[in-house]
């Protein structure tokens, strides 16, 4: 599982940015910056959304159903199937709908190791 990690980080390329286009660079560094002597902990919370809506929302593929994101995942080698195998489909619904149910949201770009450890932890509860 880890080699798709590996994998699917180096792919994510930030090499055809234009930087002057985008804040978080700017937002990034803000948190550094002290003001009242305090560091701006904020700064880092507006750097990631800045992200997700200048980067990531624009180039996100859109699918119809999860069964054709799990399949996409896949066969593009992010998901190893003898992994995802190990789980129904119905299983895989059953924990998108709680997570949609629930608003989660990753508060990290740790999103692979989170999802893998949530998996087990609602593995082990069934």
């Amino acid at each position: 599982m880890f080699q798709i990690l590996r994998k699917r980080w180096r792919n994510l390329s930030l090499k055809d940015i234009d930087i002057s286009k985008v804040t978080y660079f700017d937002l990034n560094n803000e948190i550094n910056i002290p003001i009242n002597g305090q560091i701006q902990l904020g700064k880092d919370k507006e750097a990631l959304e800045a992200f997700l809506n200048e980067n990531v929302k624009p180039n996100t593929k859109q699918f119809s159903s999860i069964k054709e994101r799990i399949n996409y995942l896949i066969q593009n080698n992010y998901y190893e199937e003898e992994f995802i195998s190990k789980y129904s489909f119905e299983f895989i619904e059953k924990l998108y709908d709680y997570l949609k149910k629930e608003d989660f949201h990753f508060k990290t770009f740790k999103i692979e190791l989170l999802l893998t450890l949530f998996i087990l932890v609602m593995e082990m509860k069934n």
